[in-house]
C-alpha cells in the first residue's frame, strides 16, 4: 500500500495521530520519512494497523568492529562527535542490534521505526527531544504533546500541528535534534510559521506557552530570536562555556533504553 492508503487506513481507524513536521507533500510525496505521534493508549494498535498494511520493523545493524564503527562515524559525524566527547554514551550507541526503537519505563516514551518499500515511518508517543547530555531522547512536559492533539488540524486530510504548535515544535528540534542547525527547509517553514503566529494574539500566546515549558529558563530569548529570524544563535546562546543551559533531563530524568 501506499502513503496515501496508510492515512485513508488511519482516518477510518480513528486513531489519533499527528504528523509533525515536513507534511507539506503527503499524502502523494513522503519523503525520506515521516514523523508522526501517536497517543499513548493508541500506540499499540496504530502499530500493528502500519504492519497490516505492509509496513515492517526497521532494524539497523551497528557495527561490532573498531573498523565498523569509523566507517559508522565518516557516514554520521555528528553522531560521533557526541559519542566521543562524551563516553558515557557509547554503550547506548552501540548496543542496538535489531532493535526496532527506544523506550523508556518510567516516563513512558516509546519510539518505533517502521519501514515499506516507499518511506520511514518514525512513530512516537509524546513530545521528545535529543538531550545533550546523553544523546538520548527524553520526554519533555506531557502538556505539550496534549497541546498539539488538541489543537491539531487536517491538511490535505491529514491531520497537522496548528501553526503555533508546529512553531513550537521545530524550533527545539532543530536545536535538540538537528545540535542547533535549522537548514534551509526549516529556516524558511519558521519564517512561514512565526509571520502567522506572531500576528495573531491567540497563536502567539499558545507558542508561548510552549516555550515555557521546553525552554523554562530561557523561553523569552528562544522567542527574541525566533522573532527576529536568528535561528542558527539560538543554540550556541544557551550555552555557558561547554553546557546548554537548557536540557530536557530536568523533565524525564532518564535516558531511553532499547526495547
Amino acid at each position: 500500500m501506499s502513503c496515501s492508503d496508510l492515512f485513508t487506513v488511519l482516518n477510518e481507524s480513528g486513531i489519533p495521530y499527528v504528523v509533525l513536521r515536513k507534511y507539506e507533500g503527503l499524502p502523494d510525496d513522503p519523503g525520506d520519512d515521516i514523523d508522526i505521534m501517536i497517543r499513548s493508549d493508541s500506540f499499540d494498535d496504530c502499530i500493528d494497523l502500519c504492519r497490516q498494511v505492509g509496513f515492517e520493523y526497521w532494524t539497523r545493524n551497528i557495527p561490532k568492529t573498531v573498523a565498523g564503527m569509523v566507517l559508522a562515524g565518516i557516514r554520521e559525524p555528528k553522531k560521533a562527535v557526541r559519542i566521543i566527547t562524551r563516553p558515557t554514551a557509547v554503550l547506548p550507541a552501540f548496543h542496538r542490534r535489531h532493535k526496532h526503537g527506544t523506550v523508556n519505563p518510567r516516563t513512558g516514551l516509546r519510539i518505533v521505526k517502521l519501514v515499506n518499500e516507499e518511506t520511514k515511518l518514525d512513530l512516537q508517543n509524546c513530545s521528545a527531544y535529543i538531550s545533550p547530555n546523553t544523546g538520548e531522547h527524553v520526554r519533555v512536559d506531557p502538556r505539550v504533546g496534549d497541546m498539539i492533539f488538541e489543537t491539531s488540524q487536517l491538511y490535505n486530510g491529514i491531520w497537522v500541528p496548528s501553526p503555533p504548535h508546529e512553531l513550537g515544535h521545530i524550533v527545539p528540534h532543530c536545536v535538540f535534534d538537528k545540535e542547533g542547525e535549522f537548514s534551509e527547509y526549516y529556516a524558511s517553514r519558521c519564517d512561514e510559521l512565526s509571520e502567522i503566529v506572531l500576528s495573531d494574539p491567540e497563536y502567539r500566546s499558545q507558542f508561548e506557552e510552549v516555550l515555557s515549558l521546553v525552554f523554562p529558563q530561557n523561553s523569552q530569548l528562544v522567542y527574541d530570536r525566533v522573532a527576529n529570524s536568528e535561528y542558527q544563535s539560538i543554540r550556541s546562546e544557551l550555552q555557558r562555556g561547554d553546557d546548554l543551559i537548557i536540557d530536557t533531563d530536568h523533565i524525564s530524568g532518564e535516558p531511553m533504553t532499547p526495547i
